[in-house]
């Protein structure tokens, strides 16, 4: 019973994760819309995985730490019931699509009609507003407007209050002018430019109007002329109150567009334009409203569902792997959760899960690191899609370096055991060890160059060379993806194919030879992979070689102090790395 609790439940739990991620990626390579095959089967394996982890506190857990035990228990808890929701979600969005389509006419109707309602009510509010604005010009004693600020903002107050806002639910306010200065206002208005006056100053209900962009709506404004040459601006924001649209559904377009009285295209897309005034020279916009589909929006749902299926599902494989398999199993666990992303085709349905996100991103949004406007390759069969999938490629790479430099006790806790220092491997010593040594790293500096090659050609021209805006996320990513990388295979081919110690002082003369024949054969080798006539690459990658060479013993010191200054070492020489590799793509562009 005991082994059938430490082994057969791990495997069962492999077994369901395994079953959902064939489930998955089938849902990912779907045509139009992601399809789940077999709800039911995912939400049954998705129970199976609970039941596992119900039973995770009586098999031989693989965390001897209790705080760490914790974290993975949690987070295989969150992703396990995350699954759960995800295969009620889409068994319920299994069902037949809704026979009743929306298609916004009547909201259309409804804008219509309280569009047209605004010409009336602006007569009726300036024949209430100008006795008032009358008066109160007439209690000043040196001119009919008041000069003083404060005043001016309190003559202007009870102005809005005026609006027909049951008729007419639309944010109102007033702008005193004196030719282009700003005295006062009041309400909901915009610092908007002055109104730019024409001819003569026309008379009511005509008087001038135009339409202009706000930061959350097109308002309607209207000028009216008063005495010592000051005017009355009316804003009128053509949205209804906490909300960016003027009715449910409906979009606002100011300009021309063919066949504008009432038009119906292959979409159902209705057209109505509207004016604000009597004459032809007066302001008009077109309302559109098109018909909701409902598949449409049920894609919609189901992609988002996917997406958090796919991360949830490699989070699950992740914790409990790790809880009942080990580290080992653990790291590969990310490899095939980071695989299934890039099956899955995520970054398709990024598109589909969010209609309203508008595609080139801006760039300093976060979108911009998914959006192949910036960076896009179909290289590794899309574990560099994107900016954000190089960068989730190059965390798991850095991870798996770090499990293989723990395991020879170089980093982590286990850098701090005080043992025996380690014997070099025969195939590392003598003059064939330092062969064999240059050309690892030859072969890793000369991946690195092709790699930076490789997303210079791939990326937006704005983000290469020496005058790149800080702003750009995209920019920041692929730094982060250059640099991670270059640390990672460095720190591997120091840890992994260096040697362990240091030599003595009869055999350092030998010793520093054979670090030159590393950097040489470094050297050769790089321009033989890369092609590139650049002296500084090359020399650059004989010096990277010759100094992981006299940096790997460092890892191995005793005592152990010694090791500290070994890895920020590594870390500059990876520095130095990347900045030849990324000159040289310069020099090329």
């Amino acid at each position: 019973m005991t082994w059938l609790r430490a082994r057969a439940l791990p495997l069962a739990g492999i077994l369901c994760l395994v079953g959902q991620g064939i489930l998955l990626y089938a849902a990912g390579k779907s045509a139009e819309t992601p399809v789940l095959p077999w709800p039911v089967l995912f939400l049954l394996l998705t129970i199976g995985l609970a039941l596992v982890l119900a039973f995770a506190g009586r098999i031989s857990i693989q965390v001897a730490d209790r705080r760490l035990r914790l974290f993975w228990h949690s987070l295989s808890l969150l992703a396990v019931a995350t699954l759960l929701g995800v295969g009620l979600a889409f068994v319920l969005l299994g069902g037949d699509e809704p026979a009743e389509t929306p298609d916004h006419s009547a909201d259309l109707d409804q804008a219509v009609a309280m569009v047209a309602r605004i010409e009336p009510a602006l007569d009726r509010w300036w024949r209430q507003a100008e006795p008032r604005l009358a008066a109160a010009n007439t209690n000043s004693a040196s001119a009919r407007i008041p000069v003083r600020g404060g005043d001016l903002f309190r003559r202007l107050a009870p102005l809005p209050g005026l609006w027909p806002t049951a008729d007419v639910p639309v944010p109102m306010g007033v702008i005193l002018w004196q030719g282009t200065e700003r005295l006062a206002w009041s309400g909901v208005v915009e610092p908007l430019a002055a109104p730019q006056a024409s001819g003569p100053a026309p008379e009511p209900p005509a008087w001038a109007r135009s339409l202009d962009r706000g930061r959350q709506g097109w308002i309607l404004r209207q000028v009216i002329p008063l005495d010592s040459g000051r005017s009355l601006e009316v804003q009128l924001r053509l949205t209804v109150a906490d909300a960016d649209q003027i009715a449910p559904g409906v979009d606002v377009v100011v300009g021309p567009i063919n066949d504008p009285a009432l038009t119906m295209d292959d979409s159902g897309l209705l057209i109505r334009q509207v004016g604000f005034g009597p004459g032809d020279s007066s302001p008009y916009m077109h309302l559109l409203a098109r018909p909701e589909s409902a598949a449409v929006r049920r894609g919609e749902v189901r992609a988002r569902w996917l997406l958090v299926a796919l991360l949830a599902w490699g989070a699950a494989l992740l914790g409990l792997t790790r809880l009942g398999l080990g580290p080992g199993w653990g790291v590969v666990a990310l490899w095939l959760g980071r695989g299934l992303l890039a099956a899955g085709d995520s970054l398709r349905w990024l598109g589909v899960a969010y209609p309203d996100q508008l595609f080139p991103a801006a760039p300093d949004s976060w979108f911009s690191l998914v959006d192949p406007a910036y960076f896009a390759t179909t290289f590794a069969w899309g574990w560099f899609a994107s900016t954000a999938d190089a960068v989730l490629t190059a965390v798991v790479v850095a991870v798996t370096v770090w499990y293989l430099l723990d395991r020879r006790r170089l980093v982590g806790r286990n850098q701090e055991d005080d043992g025996p220092g380690a014997e070099t491997p025969r195939w590392a010593r003598g003059l064939v060890g330092s062969v064999v040594f240059g050309l690892i790293c030859g072969a890793a500096l000369s991946a690195l160059a092709s790699l930076a090659c490789l997303i210079a050609e791939n990326a937006n021209p704005r983000l290469i060379g020496t005058g790149v805006s800080l702003k750009l996320l995209s920019f920041w990513g692929l730094q982060v993806v250059l640099m991670v990388l270059a640390l990672a295979l460095l720190a591997a081919v120091a840890g992994l194919a260096g040697g362990r110690s240091w030599p003595t002082r009869t055999r350092v003369a030998g010793w520093l030879l054979r670090g030159l024949v590393a950097g040489a054969v470094a050297l050769a080798l790089v321009g033989v992979l890369t092609g590139s006539s650049w002296w500084l690459l090359r020399l650059l990658a004989a010096g990277v070689a010759g100094g992981l060479w006299l940096v790997a013993p460092a890892l191995w010191a005793q005592p152990r102090f010694l090791r500290r200054f070994g890895w920020p070492l590594i870390m500059v020489l990876a520095a130095c790395c990347n900045y030849a590799s990324l000159r040289s793509v310069y020099d090329v562009a």
